[in-house]
């Protein structure tokens, strides 16, 4: 088992770089990656290689590394909140939390131009007359949903997230309600709530647009 896994993994770039390498420092010889080779070339014009590969998913590096890093106790987002005064009042402070949506979209793969991986979730969402936010916010959730690099740099936001802009609420909103297979637990402190309502999140995309529409 452990001569075809190392066999049917030679033909990853990586791996074989990684091999090279192993080579030089002396830790295997060239023999055996010969007979790697030679194990995979005769599953490749067999047709059992295509057959391992179709149909099994895996986890792009990018992800991999945001993943790991974001399971680190270190990695915290930076998010300004209301504090509430002794005597009363209030005043926003900059905290550091854990994130309250999942770091990476598409953990495995997505669906490539030729239909292989799985398709993009569909964004349910009822427009709301009452709201002229209500398109532009099904618009946001569509996009950063669909394209990961998006979504990252959404996360990394320079300056951190706040209770008052979007980001925050947009990534927990598509993390509890468009990515149904994550974990619905939410953070201490943390304004952005998991059970937060399509209404909710319009309205903090409305006062943004208010914002603008000012400057």
């Amino acid at each position: 088992m452990l001569f075809l896994h190392e066999s049917t993994s030679i033909g990853r770039p990586d791996i074989a770089q990684l091999v090279t390498h192993l080579i030089a420092d002396g830790q295997i010889t060239q023999g055996m990656l010969d007979d790697w080779k030679e194990m995979y070339h005769e599953m490749e014009s067999s047709g059992d290689l295509q057959g391992l590969t179709t149909g099994s998913t895996y986890t792009p590096t990018i992800n991999a590394i945001q993943l790991q890093m974001a399971s680190s106790l270190n990695e915290k987002v930076q998010v300004t909140v209301k504090q509430k005064l002794r005597g009363g009042g209030a005043r926003d402070v900059s905290i550091f939390l854990s994130r309250s949506w999942c770091p990476a979209i598409g953990n495995m793969q997505i669906e490539d131009p030729s239909g292989y991986g799985w398709p993009m979730k569909a964004v349910n969402f009822k427009a709301q007359k009452w709201k002229r936010s209500s398109m532009l916010t099904w618009a946001l959730l569509a996009i950063i949903s669909s394209l990961k690099e998006l979504y990252h740099n959404v996360d990394q936001i320079v300056g951190g997230h706040s209770y008052k802009t979007p980001s925050g609420h947009l990534l927990t909103y598509i993390h509890h309600k468009l990515m149904k297979h994550c974990d619905a637990a939410g953070v201490k402190r943390s304004p952005f709530l998991s059970n937060m309502s399509q209404r909710a999140l319009c309205s903090v995309v409305e006062d943004i647009m208010a914002y603008l529409n000012l400057k």
